[in-house]
């Protein structure tokens, strides 16, 4: 809301209106993501839920028309209705052991980025406008999309490395131990 109001000179109703409009969208993206997880890898999913949060950042720090971010509540769903649906699944699987495990870091993350976000806010409304916040929010996007796609890579190998270990254990006995 004061973003809406230092930027566009709007009052709060139209900040409401964003979050309905993106709430309305989100759910039938969720629908969506479930559908597709059967046929596109959850990790492709999740690389483009945070690239969609990028578009959403970086057009919310350039936006200059309240139409122009209702436009951009198609990208905040689409990154809401990916992202959350699909990434307590994607660290289940990650961490199949541990079931529990994951569902509680993933809670746990979620509450932690609230707090840090939170901290964005206030730091951004103390030292400029609200704007930066999304500028900000743009990188941190871009940081945790190069993350995931990091980390994925570094499981993906040590994943392939154990098969090739076992494969050449069972071809060639114990003695690589």
């Amino acid at each position: 809301p004061m973003f809406l109001q230092a930027k566009f000179g709007l009052s709060e109703k139209y900040s409401g209106f964003l979050f309905g409009l993106s709430a309305a969208i989100e759910i039938p993206v969720m629908i969506l993501a479930g559908r597709l997880s059967g046929r596109i890898s959850i990790h492709s999913l999740l690389k483009a839920g945070l690239f969609f949060s990028l578009i959403l950042y970086g057009g919310f720090w350039y936006a200059n028309a309240y139409w122009q971010l209702l436009c951009l509540q198609l990208f905040n769903a689409l990154c809401v209705g990916l992202v959350m649906s699909l990434g307590a699944i994607w660290l289940q699987d990650l961490l199949i052991e541990t079931p529990g495990t994951a569902s509680a870091l993933f809670s746990n993350s979620l509450s932690a980025g609230g707090v840090v976000g939170a901290g964005i806010v206030a730091m951004s409304g103390r030292f400029s406008d609200y704007g930066y916040v999304y500028l900000v929010n743009a990188c941190l996007s871009m940081l945790s999309m190069s993350l995931f796609v990091f980390f994925c890579n570094v499981n993906r190998d040590r994943t392939m490395l154990g098969k090739l270990h076992n494969l050449a254990k069972a071809r060639f006995g114990q003695s690589l131990s």
